[in-house]
């Protein structure tokens, strides 16, 4: 039997959290860091599957085939969703794991996974590889995002994410202004569970307002065009605002960064994931700040975003 080799890119929501799931336009970009999947056949009628990152083995899981019972496990929880991703991925292509041969399966993330560049998007942009189904169908079987996430997971660059009629609309664009050497990805130190803040800002928020939507979509067409570094902060900071009174969460700049000699955005579920900061500090400044922010983990702009040969 034929051995399998995928990956799948990561990602960051530059514009448009939360209101993307109501519509709205959201610039989105595919990162350096992903998820690989290799597959091989097995002599065995059961389907093992090891996870590892950088540290080493996470979750190591077998099941039954064909009803991919769970066998054993180092984690329920995660077998129990890894379950359903993969019983969904059958229903989906019956033939899909029918022939009741058995697989190894290692997947494994070039980054620490509570870094919430898209764990879980990246192993659903896989399966749907390796089952030959639409991997937002699969999406849609078990979480209620929008599908930004996996749109970046096999995107060439920086796109247009929008939900219309509640199906995808990608569009490559350009993304890399002139001010780039002075942009960073900070990561806050606090993975955010996506379902649970999707479910609170449903609480809160019910929808988005159609004049909220407008706002944020000529904010996203605008960061695109931007040239000069005070719009593009003028702009993030208008757009933390928006969302800030939607979610009634207040921005970063008022709370990690009140004091810091830059500009914070935040990106996708607000409080723990990554924020984009533009910041004049040279690099050794710029660490000891963050480092008594308690901030360890950052990379460069141009470091961490995969790009189109045009850009």
């Amino acid at each position: 039997m034929e051995s399998f080799s995928f990956y799948s890119h990561g990602k960051l929501l530059i514009t448009g959290e939360y209101l993307v799931l109501d519509g709205a336009l959201a610039l989105a970009v595919p990162v350096k860091f992903g998820q690989s999947m290799n597959v091989k056949p097995s002599s065995l009628d059961s389907l093992n599957w090891k996870a590892i990152q950088p540290d080493g083995t996470w979750f190591e899981a077998s099941f039954a085939l064909p009803d991919i019972s769970i066998i054993q496990t180092s984690d329920f929880r995660a077998a129990e969703y890894l379950q359903k991703l993969l019983q969904k991925a059958m229903i989906l292509n019956p033939n899909f794991l029918s022939e009741n041969s058995g697989f190894d399966v290692e997947t494994s993330l070039n980054y620490d996974r509570l870094w919430g560049l898209g764990s879980s998007s990246t192993l659903i942009a896989n399966i749907g590889n390796w089952a030959k189904v639409d991997p937002y169908s699969l999406l849609r079987t078990v979480s209620s995002g929008s599908g930004y996430d996996i749109a970046c997971a096999n995107a060439e660059g920086p796109i247009l994410y929008q939900l219309q009629n509640d199906s995808p609309r990608v569009t490559n664009c350009k993304f890399s202004p002139p001010f780039r050497d002075s942009l960073y990805f900070v990561y806050l130190g606090k993975k955010q569970d996506s379902a649970r803040e999707i479910s609170s800002y449903r609480h809160k928020a019910g929808s988005a307002k159609e004049h909220d939507l407008i706002e944020i979509n000529a904010i996203t067409e605008a960061i695109l065009n931007c040239s000069q570094p005070a719009e593009f902060c003028r702009l993030i900071l208008k757009h933390e605002e928006i969302i800030g009174n939607i979610i009634q969460h207040p921005s970063i700049n008022e709370d990690i960064f009140s004091d810091f000699p830059g500009t914070a955005k935040s990106l996708g579920a607000w409080g723990g994931d990554f924020a984009l900061l533009y910041t004049e500090l040279e690099p050794e400044e710029l660490k000891s700040k963050l480092f008594k922010l308690g901030l360890t983990t950052y990379f460069k702009f141009t470091d961490i975003i995969i790009q189109n040969s045009e850009a």
